[in-house]
């Protein structure tokens, strides 16, 4: 079985947030989703490995879209999700950051619960976004 890509598993995890949701609801869904699929591709190579680098770099220089979305995986995206949650990503409508919140959290517990992040390997990473989500709601 193929591994999905970060870019398939935020696709996945929308499409499952979005389920009968209301409209609204969905669309600000949506935009959180399109913010953090944007702070992956530019800041998510921070949290890359010394190794890969160059392939992340190679990646790019083929297309520069969605490289580091359809290149890397669901460990990659917990390791960055704290940096979501700090300026300037952290989105400045109170209703929209709340949004935000909660979305990573509810991201981290699906990546978790669907088996693609294992949480005895990953803690540090996971116990890193839980804090960035507490002080971002503290901050809120």
């Amino acid at each position: 079985m193929k591994t999905p890509t970060a870019g398939e598993l935020l696709h996945q995890f929308l499409v499952q947030s979005c389920a009968c949701k209301q409209e609204a609801t969905a669309e600000r869904y949506l935009l959180v989703h399109a913010q953090l699929h944007r702070y992956l591709e530019e800041a998510g190579h921070r949290i890359l490995e010394t190794q890969q680098i160059p392939y992340f770099r190679r990646e790019q220089h083929k297309d520069p879209s969605d490289a580091f979305c359809r290149s890397f995986y669901a460990e990659e995206v917990i390791y960055a999700l704290p940096g979501f949650l700090d300026p300037p990503w952290l989105n400045s409508n109170p209703t929209d950051r709340r949004i935000q919140i909660s979305q990573t959290a509810r991201l981290m517990g699906w990546l978790c619960k669907s088996g693609y992040v294992d949480r005895f390997w990953h803690s540090c990473a996971l116990l890193e976004v839980e804090g960035a989500v507490r002080r971002a709601r503290a901050e809120s």
